[in-house]
């Protein structure tokens, strides 16, 4: 890779890692060893399944292989992986991550991968904040429908009654009142 594009992907916000058909990294950014606190100097010419050895899972490596063989992109999304590399954050807890892993074909006819690794932590703590949120809402609305109905009941319930209710403002206006303080007091509504 010429030099002009290893700066530019030393450059990318993104972590770039790109590895050869024995898993071997050839390349890892500034973005990479920030969030791994692994300087390339320390993994490049190293095994990826060596230093990450989760990623040799079936939900990974198959689809890595099949990348490594000139096959399509693999999309790796936070909602259901969460996480490719456990990189720690600040507050401890691990970054949630949107992974894409694409070949890169070689001049010999070989293949290298390489793997896109975009922190998601912010999107997902807002997604979470607005289920919560969300959730929220609901059970308030889900309160407010069993109090409207708790309200309909009871006014049913006055309306029906022998003795007789009003509701009066504070300037004297009838607010409510039932039917048999209509009857008694000889007043229409």
């Amino acid at each position: 890779m010429n030099t002009a594009c290893q700066e530019a992907l030393q450059r990318l916000v993104d972590g770039i890692c790109i590895i050869n058909q024995d898993y071997q990294i050839v390349f890892w950014n500034r973005r990479m060893a920030q969030w791994s606190c692994r300087s390339a100097a320390d993994v490049v010419g190293k095994n990826l399944l060596t230093l990450y050895p989760e990623l040799a899972d079936d939900a990974y490596i198959m689809r890595i292989e099949q990348v490594l063989a000139g096959g399509p992109p693999a999309f790796f999304s936070m909602l259901l992986h969460h996480h490719m590399f456990a990189f720690e954050r600040p507050d401890g807890s691990l970054q949630a991550q949107r992974v894409t892993i694409s070949c890169l074909p070689q001049p010999d006819g070989k293949h290298q991968a390489m793997i896109t690794v975009v922190d998601m932590t912010r999107s997902a703590q807002r997604e979470s904040k607005y289920k919560a949120m969300l959730a929220s809402y609901e059970q308030e609305l889900r309160q407010r429908k069993v109090l409207e109905q708790q309200n309909q009941m009871l006014v049913r319930a006055v309306d029906r009654a022998v003795e007789a209710f009003v509701i009066m403002r504070v300037s004297g206006a009838v607010e409510y009142s039932n039917k048999a303080f209509l009857a008694k007091s000889g007043l229409s509504s």
